[in-house]
């Protein structure tokens, strides 16, 4: 099987696996994850409908809005919690 097969195979594999973006509701309500570690960071933006807002976050219906990753340079590694975790800078 030729390279450009076995790259082709892999995209498509990579699209029927991946997560479908939700279209913004102006009557549902936004929730921002976010996660840190010492050398990368994640943001999710997700909405829910409101009356999902009183049980517990693993019960909601999360709709992903956007994803977001990266990953820290060598002098933002030595951040301390604090400066990692709000992004200042």
């Amino acid at each position: 099987m030729a390279d450009h097969d076995i790259a082709f195979s892999r995209v498509k594999k990579l699209v029927t696996h991946a997560v479908t973006l939700a279209y913004p509701k102006h009557d549902y309500e936004l929730c921002l994850f976010t996660d840190v570690s010492d050398f990368q960071w994640g943001i999710i933006l997700a909405q829910v409908p409101k009356k999902q807002l009183k049980v517990s976050v693993h019960d909601h219906e999360h709709g992903p809005l956007e994803f977001l990753s990266g990953s820290f340079n060598a002098t933002q590694c030595h951040w301390g919690i604090i400066e990692t975790q709000s992004g200042n800078r």
